[in-house]
């Protein structure tokens, strides 16, 4: 799921809470409680950077 939220991230960069989190069908307070997650693991402090390291580590492509 944190792969699938990180992809959506990657592939709409200017998409607000709301909308990245209709597209992988949660809620926004549920996303903002995964990113807190993903920004811990990833190391990361924001969207910016979590994109950036998405892109760097191949993370930005959908899970298969």
């Amino acid at each position: 799921r944190e792969r699938a939220i990180i992809a959506v991230i990657a592939t709409n960069p200017g998409a607000n809470t709301k909308a990245i989190a209709d597209l992988v069908h949660i809620s926004e307070s549920t996303l903002r409680n995964r990113l807190t997650v993903i920004y811990e693991k990833l190391g990361v402090a924001n969207r910016v950077e979590c994109l950036a390291c998405a892109v760097k580590c191949g993370l930005d492509k959908p899970p298969t």
